[in-house]
């Protein structure tokens, strides 16, 4: 933070591709650095369109909201936001986003604030008249109780389905820029740690959200 603005070091990389238009410059021990596929988002599938919610508070976390769905040939589109404020103050711009791509199911984790944001999120999709899936756990609490360590979380899952994820060409650069970036222990790490909870939760084995049977919210 320098003069009440936040700031952040960006990677030898993301500075010769932005600067010097070179892609070519590798990072020094970036596990995401080399996207596998960009492609314009694709509409009309079937297919849930899912949304994982990364809430933040106070401090040097942003609020990072990913967005996926599973494509025909098995692969996920993947695109997202990040905004470093409350999340609160996220309301618009999370409605927008689940506006324009279609969203229909949505979780976050309730560590923080005990599903607060959520139940908040709930009632503005409603007012919206955005027919939103937010699914609850098998005690009925909206979204779900956070336990897995984040380093291990993104190493797991980010890393797993890195190779089968189609980006948005037209992704924010932020978010893309902080998951691409991420290393362990450096701050915002709040989008690889977002984009990992929904591969988890919407798109892997262990999958909560794309099983749940929850009504919509309409």
């Amino acid at each position: 933070t320098k003069n009440g603005k936040k700031y952040r070091k960006i990677s030898k990389s993301q500075e010769a591709a932005n600067y010097s238009l070179d892609p070519s410059v590798p990072d020094e021990g970036n596990m995401f650095s080399a996207i596998a596929d960009m492609a314009p988002w694709q509409n009309g599938h079937k297919a849930p369109v899912f949304a994982h919610l990364d809430a933040a508070y106070d401090g040097k976390d942003w609020t990072a909201l990913s967005i996926g769905q599973r494509l025909p040939d098995g692969r996920i589109q993947v695109t997202g936001f990040a905004w470093p404020k409350h999340v609160e103050l996220c309301e618009a711009e999370i409605l927008s986003a689940c506006r324009v791509f279609k969203v229909t199911r949505f979780t976050e984790e309730r560590n923080a604030d005990k599903g607060y944001s959520l139940k908040s999120l709930q009632a503005a999709f409603r007012a919206a008249g955005l027919p939103i899936i937010i699914p609850k756990d098998n005690k009925g609490n909206l979204g779900y109780q956070e336990s897995q360590n984040k380093h291990v979380k993104i190493t797991s899952f980010l890393l797993k389905h890195w190779a089968n994820l189609v980006w948005n060409s037209e992704c924010q650069e932020e978010y893309k820029s902080l998951v691409t970036s991420y290393r362990e222990g450096e701050e915002p790490d709040d989008p690889p740690d977002s984009l990992a909870s929904l591969l988890r939760e919407c798109f892997d084995d262990r999958s909560t959200v794309a099983k749940s049977k929850s009504p919509l919210l309409m």
